[in-house]
């Protein structure tokens, strides 16, 4: 019997290619699905052998409550969290600076560069937050300790944002530039834009999408409103950093119980928690939605080896009286299952490079070793060649075990 897959098919073509784009869709999305979460993985062992400590932050509970700029009261929540967060602030104001302590103030302001605008977080914080995590300067710099002091209007923006305002402005070569001396308008005051920055999946404070300032300029830049009003973070460091500042809020918490219970602590020990939990459920999904991609194209292959084992019933017939055993038939159809998955698999797989090639670009995430590509191109495809095979051997062998006078008659 012919193993040729062009004479297997011929006449049920269209089948045919209906099954072979379902394989090779199957392949495809399911290896850029297992290739994103191994991307995610890697960007988030890389964050954390990069990260300088554990960063704790003391925040108000209701932070995610933000009031807007136009509120003339805010929910009682947010002003419970507002004062506990300043009474806590005067509390551990007089610490010595070695426990290297950010001071934060938030809210939401118009941002306006060139012909853009948009609304955007507003950070005021110190240049320690510079030195408490990561930060990824992808243009100009961050601004100093003594241009803080002195009080020069300076912004560093969050690189969504930059390249949000940018899609309107002039670019050079297809890449926006930052002039040494670009002008940026944040809330009432034009400021000298010095840099665009990023944060790392578990840094404590999120700039991508917001605009910080130095904490001195804040209240110049943003009148007085309703807005969160502080925050804190510090860093591990031996008998420094987290360990005191928790230390201070256990403090603050027997004199002022009332407000203490106002107040949160997240660290990024917990956002690593988090992010690993959320990795695990994302592989799961995958594997599952992998799955379900796979049944889909199960079904196609099914259809098309049914019918085609319906067109060489005469064939079979005659192999069988010719001395052909039930295993022979049956690798016939494990070989045409092979011919018919490796076809749509290897189709899958050129699509599934083409864009696991992007998803640094896409996704802002670290690009795979060929050795990651492979595997997951081989979690895509497997599921896809293992199911093509077994059909293709399970129609057939079911239609050997009729006897050659039957599939000949």
């Amino acid at each position: 019997m012919a193993t040729d897959l062009r004479r297997a098919v011929q006449g049920q073509g269209w089948l045919a290619a209906v099954a072979v784009g379902c394989l090779a869709f199957t392949c495809a999305v399911s290896s850029v699905l297992y290739a994103g979460v191994a991307a995610l993985s890697l960007t988030l062992r890389t964050e954390l052998a990069t990260q300088q400590g554990d960063v704790v932050m003391v925040q108000p509970r209701s932070e995610q409550h933000m009031c807007r700029l136009d509120a003339i009261e805010c929910a009682s929540g947010v002003e419970q969290g507002g004062r506990a967060m300043e009474a806590f602030l005067r509390r551990v104001a007089p610490a010595p600076t070695s426990r290297a302590v950010a001071t934060l103030w938030r809210s939401t302001t118009g941002v306006r560069r060139g012909g853009s605008s948009r609304r955007a977080e507003l950070i005021g914080t110190d240049a320690a937050l510079f030195h408490l995590q990561p930060f990824t300067v992808h243009e100009g710099r961050l601004w100093t300790e003594a241009e803080e002091r002195s009080g020069r209007p300076v912004v560093v923006v969050g690189r969504v944002l930059f390249d949000s305002l940018a899609r309107a402005g002039p670019t050079v070569g297809g890449r926006t530039r930052l002039s040494q001396r670009a002008q940026m308008r944040v809330g009432s005051l034009w400021l000298e834009f010095i840099g665009v920055v990023t944060s790392g999946t578990v840094a404590a404070v999120q700039v991508d999408h917001a605009v910080l300032v130095p904490r001195l300029l804040y209240a110049r830049v943003q009148p007085p409103a309703p807005h969160i009003p502080a925050a804190i973070v510090a860093r591990a460091s031996g008998d420094v950093g987290s360990p005191s500042l928790l230390e201070a809020l256990r403090v603050f918490a027997r004199w002022r119980p009332q407000l203490a219970q106002s107040l949160g602590v997240v660290t990024t020990a917990d956002r690593l928690g988090e992010l690993a939990t959320m990795d695990q459920a994302l592989t799961r999904g995958v594997a599952g939605l992998s799955l379900v991609l796979t049944l889909s194209g199960l079904i196609a292959v099914s259809a098309l080896m049914v019918t085609m084992a319906r067109a060489h019933r005469r064939a079979v017939g005659v192999a069988r009286a010719l001395g052909a055993t039930r295993v022979v038939v049956a690798v016939q159809g494990a070989a045409i299952g092979s011919a018919l998955g490796m076809t749509g698999v290897c189709m899958g797989a050129v699509a599934a490079v083409a864009v696991i090639s992007q998803l640094p670009f896409l996704l802002d995430v670290s690009p795979l070793s060929f050795a990651s590509v492979v595997t997951a191109l081989v979690q895509g495809a497997a599921p896809g060649v293992l199911a093509s095979v077994l059909v293709g051997t399970w129609t057939f062998a079911r239609l050997a075990r009729q006897r050659p006078a039957q599939l000949l008659a």
